[in-house]
């Protein structure tokens, strides 16, 4: 366990009071200070958040989760944090954008070879319309080349916050937008 963390116990039959405390730990503590825009938002958060315990009992390509704000500094990566710092025992990693698809292809699959959890993509500065991107969130196997195609399998989910992306990668991420008001100067 990471420094300071503390070994959790699940409870095998929680009663309706487990059920009631456990929420409002993620509402009430964990999220208490995110201004998400809608109830839909906070809902997506709250996913993103279990993913990373329940990812190993999904077969198939789990979404993008997206986390968006209109301004900078507003916490979008402070957010990111919080939600995968509980399951992962530690801060992500950020993925640098890349420039091309090969780019993208490359840094992906260079990601996979560690078998991560989570692919935390962070500061994108252009709108995401990556191709190696779009087939790595819709397949179960994701390869550089052809040749690749004999690795491990690896399954990750993938969180970015910053930019909208393109229309073919946008159909597949659960946003998480906040209404952060902009920071004083």
């Amino acid at each position: 366990l990471t420094a300071g963390a503390r070994e959790v116990y699940i409870i095998e039959e929680p009663t309706a009071g487990d059920l009631a405390r456990a929420r409002a730990l993620i509402l009430d503590e964990l999220l208490k200070d995110f201004p998400f825009v809608s109830d839909a938002d906070q809902a997506h958060a709250i996913a993103l958040f279990l993913l990373p315990f329940v990812r190993d009992l999904i077969a198939g390509p789990t979404p993008l989760h997206l986390i968006e704000a209109p301004t900078m500094g507003s916490g979008k990566g402070l957010l990111a944090d919080a939600l995968l710092l509980p399951a992962l025992g530690d801060v992500p990693s950020p993925m640098a954008e890349a420039t091309t698809d090969e780019e993208w292809r490359k840094r992906i699959t260079s990601a996979l070879l560690g078998a991560p959890a989570v692919i935390y993509i962070d500061n994108l500065n252009r709108m995401l319309a990556a191709g190696a991107l779009a087939a790595a969130l819709t397949t179960t196997e994701f390869s550089q080349s052809r040749a690749w195609r004999k690795s491990r399998k690896k399954k990750a989910s993938l969180c970015r916050p910053g930019r909208k992306p393109a229309a073919g990668i946008y159909r597949r991420p659960k946003a998480c937008s906040g209404n952060s008001p902009a920071p004083a100067a």
